[in-house]
C-alpha cells in the first residue's frame, strides 16, 4: 500500500527584508571588509554570486582570519538572520552581534563542519532598543580550505516561519533516511495540485520508516502559536506527530494527528482536504495544549 504524508507550514504575512540583507550578485551591499594587514581578505565572485575567503595559509602565519562587518540593523519586535553558506576543508565560520552598549561581541552561531553543498544558518534576533551590527568571521586552518557566503537575509519574523516557496527550506533540515525523506515542491498526486504554491511532502512504499523534518533551533520563548496545514492519505496506517527537541536532545510529544481530539476529519481516499492546526505552548516551560 502506498503511504502519503503531506505538510505545509504557512505565514500570514509577507516578511519584510531589513538592512543587512544581501544576495552578493553585483556588490557586497552595505557590508564592509576588514582590511587589517594580519587578516585574510574576502573576495566577491561575480560569476558565482557569492563572497569567499580562499587563500593559502602560510606556515608562519598561523590561523588565517577574514572579517566582514554588516550595516546597522534597527531592531523590531523580532527578526530572523538567515545565511546561505559553505565551509570546506579545515575552516570555520562564526556570526557575532555587536552593540554600542556591550564591550565585546556576542557569538550567535558558529560551525566547523565542512560540507560538500550549501547550507543555511537561521538565527533569531530578539527585540531590543539597541541598534546592532552583524560581524561575520571566517577562519582557515590549512591550505585548500574555504569559507563562502552566498546570501544573507534579515527579515521581520521568526526563523521558524516558512511558506516553502523559496528555493531553500528557511533553515529547516531533512534528517536523512535512505528510504523516505521530506521534499519541497509539488508531488505527482493530482489531488494536491489543483491550486498554486509549494509544500513539504513525503511518500513511501515502505512500512515502518520515519521521515523527520526539523525546524531551526529556537533558544528563547516566543509569543503566539505554531500554525500549519497538513493532509494525510491512508491515515490509519501511520503516525503524524509534532515533537519538540531541546538542546540536550530530549524529545517531548506536543501533538498527534491520530488522537480522537485532534483528528475529526474523514481520511478516506475519496476525501482529500487540508486541515489547519494551531498549537500554543512553545513559549511556556511546560507542555502546551493544541487548539
Amino acid at each position: 500500500m502506498l503511504l502519503f504524508y503531506f505538510l505545509s507550514l504557512f505565514v500570514t504575512a509577507k516578511a519584510e527584508l531589513l538592512s543587512g540583507s544581501c544576495s552578493f550578485q553585483d556588490s557586497i551591499c552595505d557590508y564592509m571588509f576588514d582590511f587589517h594587514p594580519a587578516f585574510l581578505s574576502w573576495t566577491l565572485k561575480s560569476s558565482g554570486l557569492f563572497i569567499t575567503v580562499k587563500e593559502h595559509v602560510q606556515e608562519d602565519q598561523g590561523k588565517g582570519k577574514a572579517v566582514l562587518f554588516g550595516p546597522d540593523v534597527e531592531q523590531r519586535d523580532w527578526s530572523c538572520f538567515r545565511m546561505v553558506y559553505q565551509v570546506t576543508g579545515s575552516a570555520s565560520l562564526q556570526v557575532q552581534k555587536r552593540t554600542d552598549v556591550e564591550s565585546f561581541d556576542e557569538v550567535l552561531w558558529m560551525t566547523q563542519s565542512p560540507f560538500d553543498r550549501q547550507l543555511i544558518a537561521s538565527i533569531d534576533l530578539q527585540n531590543s532598543t539597541e541598534t546592532l551590527k552583524i560581524v561575520i568571521e571566517g577562519k582557515l586552518e590549512e591550505e585548500g580550505s574555504s569559507v563562502s557566503i552566498f546570501e544573507i537575509k534579515i527579515s521581520d519574523k521568526y526563523c521558524i516561519e516558512c511558506d516553502f516557496e523559496e528555493d531553500h527550506l528557511c533553515g529547516y533540515t531533512n534528517e536523512w533516511n535512505r528510504y523516505m525523506n521530506w521534499r519541497v515542491g509539488r508531488s505527482d498526486d493530482s489531488a494536491l495540485n489543483d491550486g498554486t504554491g509549494q509544500y513539504m511532502y513525503v511518500d513511501s512504499k515502505s512500512f515502518q520508516e520515519v521521515a523527520r523534518l526539523a525546524s531551526p533551533m529556537t533558544t528563547v520563548p516566543m509569543p503566539g502559536c505554531l500554525s500549519f496545514q497538513y493532509q494525510q492519505y491512508h491515515a490509519g496506517d501511520h503516525l503524524f506527530t509534532l515533537f519538540s527537541r531541546d538542546q540536550a536532545g530530549q524529545y517531548q510529544e506536543l501533538w498527534r494527528a491520530d488522537l480522537p481530539e485532534n483528528n475529526n476529519v474523514n481520511w478516506s481516499p475519496e476525501t482529500r482536504v487540508w486541515s489547519s492546526i494551531s498549537y500554543r505552548g512553545l513559549s511556556s516551560p511546560g507542555p502546551g495544549r493544541p487548539m
